[in-house]
């Protein structure tokens, strides 16, 4: 549950919480992935979801509005 990736460190939980995939984080957490585990940059799960929720709340809409 709580492997890391050689290079970077980086847990399955921080992985799935960097990519978006919200399910995978609430099951992993569910069964006890470590909530404070650290990747090789000093990075957190829950760092890696409050950036990429920051990023896609700032970031345009992926398709223009309508013409009116």
């Amino acid at each position: 549950m709580d492997a890391r990736c050689f290079h970077f460190r980086q847990t399955p939980l921080i992985v799935a919480a960097m990519r978006g995939h919200t399910a995978s984080v609430l099951a992993l957490a569910a069964r006890g992935a470590a909530l404070d585990a650290k990747d090789a940059g000093g990075m957190t799960a829950l760092q890696f979801a409050e950036e990429r929720a920051e990023e896609e709340s700032t970031s345009p809409p992926a398709f223009p509005p309508p013409p009116y």
